[in-house]
């Protein structure tokens, strides 16, 4: 069903594991051209990749904030979602 919580979870964990996978093969782009390989990053180049990972790991990080924000049914479990996203905003976004 569109809108459920499994489906919106199963997004925001195959958003972080195709980020993640792609971040590990920038690592190697050469040796993966030396080896004839024909990776997402040797295809797109490796600032295209970089950029896709980075959208992919705020997509599933700003579907998993507006869950724990406008899903939960408990009024506290909102207000320390929202809080503890503003104070990691605030900390690492200076």
């Amino acid at each position: 069903m569109v809108g459920s919580k499994p489906l919106i979870w199963s997004i925001i964990i195959a958003a972080g594991l195709m980020a993640a996978y792609s971040i590990n093969d920038l690592g190697d782009v050469e040796g993966d051209k030396a080896a004839g390989l024909k990776t997402l990053a040797i295809r797109l180049g490796v600032k295209q990749v970089f950029w896709l990972c980075i959208s992919l790991i705020q997509m599933a990080y700003g579907i998993a904030i507006t869950m724990g924000a406008l899903l939960s049914p408990v009024l506290w479990s909102k207000i320390v979602t929202l809080v503890t996203v503003e104070s990691v905003l605030v900390i690492f976004v200076r």
